[in-house]
């Protein structure tokens, strides 16, 4: 079998790639960097789009079988940013989906979703890299099963798929009168105010 493995360049993406060069398949393979890839291969038997940031053009999803590692838990979280929006929601678990991709974002039959709590101290970022653990993982599982059995892993239809377009995000939290004026009295460098979010203790700083 020849797979065509679409990642971004990523730790994690190159970590899925060594994983599938590995297995018994012929790969090509294709870190972008978050550049939208042009020159599509035409001899391949299997697409892998894992963390790659593009749609998938729907001609190649329709006459090839593509599968995508999602690095947030559908169909609850389509989109970008996803990590932001599950604290914003007040999420208790988080997690990753690999699905078989159709011609719109993060909607294509879900082949399995691992999920993990989220603690009270995770951040962002802390959320974001469990989820793409969890897809190593994944990976490691399914895919050998796709190149050894050539044939379609069982799947469940997405139903009520949300899809989160917010693609900047404003750094800037609004704060109370009261609390912008506590940070400047304790502001005195290089002593820092800080705060506690869950344990973890984080310094404030100005930004310059």
């Amino acid at each position: 079998m020849k797979v065509l493995f679409l990642g971004n360049g990523s730790f994690h993406s190159l970590k899925a790639e060594k994983q599938l060069r590995g297995m018994n398949c012929e790969v090509v393979c294709v870190h972008n960097d978050n550049q939208k890839y042009k020159n599509w291969e035409k001899d391949y038997d299997l697409g892998i789009s894992f963390l790659y940031a593009f749609k998938v053009p729907d001609g190649e999803i329709s006459c090839k079988q593509w599968i995508n590692f999602h690095p947030a838990p559908l169909p609850g979280y389509g989109g970008r940013n996803l990590a932001y929006h599950a604290i914003m929601n007040d999420e208790r678990q988080y997690g990753g989906t690999i699905h078989y991709m159709e011609s719109s974002f993060d909607t294509g039959p879900i082949i399995a979703v691992n999920l993990f709590k989220i603690k009270e101290g995770d951040v962002a970022g802390d959320i974001f890299l469990r989820s793409c653990n969890v897809l190593i993982q994944m990976f490691d599982f399914y895919v050998p099963l796709l190149i050894r059995n050539e044939q379609p892993l069982e799947s469940t239809i997405q139903k009520n798929t949300t899809y989160y377009k917010d693609m900047n995000i404003d750094d800037f939290i609004t704060v109370s009168y009261s609390l912008k004026k506590e940070i400047r009295a304790k502001m005195f460098l290089p002593h820092a105010p800080k705060i506690n979010i869950g344990g973890k203790v984080y310094k404030i700083v100005p930004d310059d």
